[in-house]
């Protein structure tokens, strides 16, 4: 029901964005109509999902600790709660980076820069700690590697089953074909903005396609080794 409530405040949130964007861009101008607009709906996006993640993660260390829910519903009760903690910090992570630098490039207050960085900061030492509760989730799983390992990440793929594994190359195939599209896109939109106010994006345009070409390149390369 959470998540459900959750949807429907981020598609109100990017309708609402979308709707002050058109109603008020000014292709001379630029963003800079919109850039206290922008700056206060993706604060306010980033405070609801940390709030949510924050909240969730002591939910899951409780459930986690007391243990007094049947094990099959527990397990996945807590697998679909991890997952849906760490995605909401990392949603966190990007909107208050993007809500800290639209307060400091378009100059709106210094009250919401600070916010905007106590949001992030937050974020992140909730993203970094995130991990930690795996052990308490699943005491059993000797071989989880300890979080602050630098290559956490490639060892928890290593410890995990056949079928963990298959989940994750299919969910991460699924990000990486949607990524590609979606970086072609802004590509595309980047070079419309850029003719359309006479604000050059080429920076942004170079970045997005050398991070388009590595990520194709490397995702080529590694399936043709394995082959």
């Amino acid at each position: 029901m959470s998540k459900t409530i959750l949807s429907y405040i981020l598609y109100a949130i990017a309708g609402f964005v979308t709707v002050i964007v058109i109603v008020n861009f000014d292709p001379g101008q630029g963003l800079e109509g919109v850039g206290l607009g922008i700056n206060l709906i993706t604060l306010l996006a980033a405070a609801a999902s940390a709030l949510y993640g924050i909240i969730g993660y002591f939910q899951l260390r409780k459930s986690a600790q007391d243990r007094n829910i049947e094990e099959d519903a527990l397990d996945e009760y807590m697998y679909k709660k991890y997952t849906d903690n760490s995605t909401a910090l990392m949603v966190t992570v990007v909107l208050s980076t993007v809500a800290m630098g639209s307060s400091i490039i378009y100059e709106t207050s210094i009250y919401l820069t600070i916010a905007s960085f106590a949001v992030l900061a937050a974020g992140l030492v909730f993203m970094s700690i995130l991990p930690s509760i795996l052990k308490t989730m699943y005491p059993e799983r000797v071989d989880l590697p300890d979080p602050n390992d630098s290559n956490f990440a490639e060892k928890l793929y290593t410890a995990s089953d056949e079928g963990e594994k298959l989940i994750m190359a299919e969910g991460l195939y699924k990000a990486f074909i949607s990524m590609s599209s979606l970086l072609f896109i802004a590509l595309v939109v980047l070079m419309i903005y850029s003719m359309a106010t006479g604000n050059n994006q080429m920076l942004g345009m170079i970045m997005i396609a050398a991070i388009l070409i590595y990520s194709n390149v490397t995702y080529a390369l590694t399936i043709r080794n394995k082959g």
